[in-house]
């Protein structure tokens, strides 16, 4: 008896952990990361590769570079993340041909597991019928961060920000 109690105690703690473990870890924010997305709208239906290029680390604060490139183009941008009990906040400011900085925020729930993108650019630089969608069950920080790629893609005029 006793040790059927251990075994669905030990199964029911497994669960739950495994359920609600940790998306973002302290040592994924001390790395770089990198991806592709295929098909872009931004790159004429090419792959737009990202580079998430670790910088520093202060406490919470994580400091990256995120450079897009797309066919010979490439820019990078500054990006913050804030790694706080319950919530991330992934912070990449872009800066448009005419120099203005505007910032995309990230916002990813971890308890629900779940991401928000925003970001109020120039109109000339939102595409036609954007919609920032929210993306539920992230079950990696790649798959958070390929999650922000595919938002820039899908509601941005990349050419806006990819000059210099």
């Amino acid at each position: 008896m006793l040790y059927k109690i251990t075994y669905t105690l030990v199964f029911v703690l497994a669960f739950f952990y495994s359920s609600y473990s940790q998306v973002i870890n302290k040592e994924y924010l001390q790395k770089d990361h990198s991806g592709i997305l295929a098909n872009a709208k931004s790159n004429s239906g090419k792959a737009l590769n990202h580079n998430w290029l670790f910088q520093s680390i202060d406490g919470v604060k994580s400091y990256y570079k995120l450079r897009l490139t797309a066919g010979k183009k490439t820019k990078e941008y500054d990006v913050h993340i804030r790694n706080l009990i319950t919530t991330t906040y992934i912070a990449v400011r872009l800066t448009d041909k005419a120099g203005k900085v505007t910032t995309l925020t990230s916002v990813y729930d971890k308890g629900d597991k779940w991401q928000r993108v925003k970001m109020a650019p120039k109109q000339e630089c939102l595409r036609e019928n954007a919609k920032w969608k929210r993306y539920n069950q992230i079950k990696s920080l790649q798959e958070l961060l390929d999650n922000i790629v595919a938002q820039i893609d899908e509601n941005l005029v990349l050419q806006c920000y990819m000059q210099s």
